[in-house]
């Protein structure tokens, strides 16, 4: 996602994220229902009983805009998030440690998750297949899904998602989309890819345009 703040607090409560959750209290009935407590994740000392001070990562998630093209290849392949700091947790470190068997209720999912699936799939489809392990994010923010699934198309180097890519950008509505199917566009290259930007260049406005600019830069370089 990258970073945009990092600093250390006291492990008290985050009122600020009481109010975020609570400004879209609708979007997680189905939380409460389920019997989870929807506020206890903003006080540290939920999981970590005795902390005095915990480090705070701030990242731009959820921000209105696409990720400035720095930013874009740093984010890789995670489309939901990142497990860096599942990774460096000392609380894991016993688990991760471990020779595990294959989990066949995760792999069991594993075509729901697929690039292409989450670049074009639609509300009903996030909500059966995604929605109830990714709940973070409703159907509202579909877009972020989309946009963040072509990024990791482009990060991926691997043509085979130009045709992907071409289709949600001649077909996806949301600017921000077309804008990062561009960006992808123009990092994988080729034939297709470039012959795409240069027929979309002519009817595309704004932002968009200078992302197809851009991106046809990158595929000629």
């Amino acid at each position: 996602m990258g970073i945009e703040d990092i600093g250390f607090t006291t492990a008290e409560p985050f009122p600020s994220q009481d109010e975020r959750l609570a400004s879209r209290k609708e979007s997680y009935e189905w939380t409460v229902k389920a019997g989870t407590p929807l506020f206890e994740g903003t006080d540290p000392k939920t999981l970590l009983e005795d902390a005095k001070s915990i480090i705070v990562v701030v990242v731009p998630y959820l921000g209105e805009d696409v990720p400035p093209p720095e930013t874009r290849e740093q984010m890789g392949m995670w489309v939901y998030g990142c497990d860096r700091c599942q990774e460096v947790c000392p609380r894991n470190q016993p688990w991760l440690s471990q020779e595990l068997p294959l989990n066949e209720r995760v792999a069991a999912m594993e075509e729901h998750f697929a690039l292409p699936a989450l670049l074009h799939m639609d509300a009903q489809y996030f909500e059966a297949n995604v929605w109830p392990y990714m709940f973070y994010t409703t159907s509202e923010d579909l877009w972020r899904w989309h946009m963040n699934a072509a990024r990791a198309m482009g990060n991926s180097c691997d043509t085979g998602y130009v045709g992907d890519l071409v289709r949600a950008l001649e077909e996806n509505g949301d600017e921000r989309v077309k804008r990062m199917c561009a960006w992808s566009l123009g990092r994988l290259g080729g034939e297709e890819a470039t012959a795409t930007l240069r027929g979309f260049l002519d009817g595309s406005e704004g932002a968009v345009r200078e992302e197809v600019v851009q991106a046809l830069e990158a595929a000629q370089a």
